[in-house]
């Protein structure tokens, strides 16, 4: 058998390639790790991309419907919770696309509508509410507006 051949054989049969295999694997769990970290904020950026303006223009017809309502609020109180209880889930979705600085507006009225559960509102606070959904479709179209141009 050829020299160089022994000498590899040595090398395999010897502790320093174990402590680099060791060493490699520990390296490779923590890239992996890193790797599935980026490949989950890109996800979430291109499905916020997609879905938030389809998110926007549903939040902009109920907040559309609830205007309607609140014209004659006292004839529509039961409709007007029942649109509310529509909003809260696409509330819930927005808010799990943005960043935590960009909830704020979507937390406020999300913990009203929830405060409130079944009992019947104030005209006041659904007209909170309302002036809120506007706030927030506009915070979003300013949102879309910057990714656009990649901030």
């Amino acid at each position: 058998m050829p020299e160089w051949v022994q000498d590899i054989v040595v090398f395999l049969k010897s502790d320093m390639i174990g402590a680099f295999a060791n060493i490699t694997g520990i390296a490779g769990f923590f890239i992996t790790i890193f790797v599935m970290k980026t490949v989950s904020q890109i996800r979430s950026h291109y499905t916020s991309l997609v879905r938030l303006p389809e998110l926007r223009s549903r939040l902009q017809e109920q907040a559309s419907v609830l205007g309607d309502l609140l014209n004659d609020f006292l004839e529509n109180e039961k409709k007007i919770a029942l649109e509310l209880a529509k909003t809260l889930p696409i509330l819930n979705s927005i808010n799990k696309r943005l960043n935590r600085s960009e909830k704020g507006t979507i937390r406020s009225a999300m913990k009203t509508i929830k405060a409130h559960g079944s009992t019947a509102l104030s005209e006041k606070e659904v007209r909170h509410i309302y002036n809120s959904l506007h706030t927030i479709n506009g915070e979003l179209e300013q949102w879309e507006f910057d990714k656009k141009w990649g901030a």
